[in-house]
C-alpha cells in the first residue's frame, strides 16, 4: 500500500502555506493594513478569518483589535455581521442585552 496520495497531500498544503506567506508579506508592506496587522502570523490568521467570514482581508483588519490575545470587533461591524447572517439566514434575528458595564448579544434560530 503506497502513501503517494498522503504525501502528495502534504507537499500541496504546504504549498499552499508557503504562499500564504508570501501573500502575507506583500500585505505587511502595504500601508493599508493598521500597525497591529504587521507581521506575517497575524496576517496569515487575518485572511483565515476573512475566508470564514467572507468579508474582504482589509475591511476585516480595520474593524479589528486585540487585546491581550483576543479578537474584538467595532460596534458598527458587529451589527453589520449579524445583520448579514440575518439577511444570509444563519440566524432569524438577534438582539442585546446590558447591565450597565457590558453588552451580550443574543442570536436566535428558529422559533422561540
Amino acid at each position: 500500500m503506497s502513501n503517494l496520495p498522503a504525501l502528495q497531500e502534504i507537499e500541496v498544503m504546504e504549498k499552499v502555506f508557503e504562499l500564504e506567506q508570501r501573500k502575507a508579506k506583500a500585505m505587511i508592506q502595504s500601508n493599508i493594513l493598521p500597525q497591529n496587522f504587521r507581521n506575517i502570523g497575524d496576517v496569515i490568521v487575518l485572511n483565515e478569518m476573512s475566508r470564514n467570514l467572507q468579508i474582504p482581508v482589509v475591511l476585516l483588519a480595520q474593524q479589528m483589535y486585540i487585546v491581550h490575545g483576543k479578537v474584538g470587533f467595532s460596534g458598527q461591524f458587529a451589527i453589520a455581521l449579524l445583520n448579514k447572517a440575518v439577511e444570509l439566514g444563519k440566524i432569524d434575528k438577534w438582539n442585546y442585552e446590558t447591565n450597565g458595564k457590558a453588552v451580550r448579544v443574543v442570536a436566535k434560530r428558529g422559533e422561540d
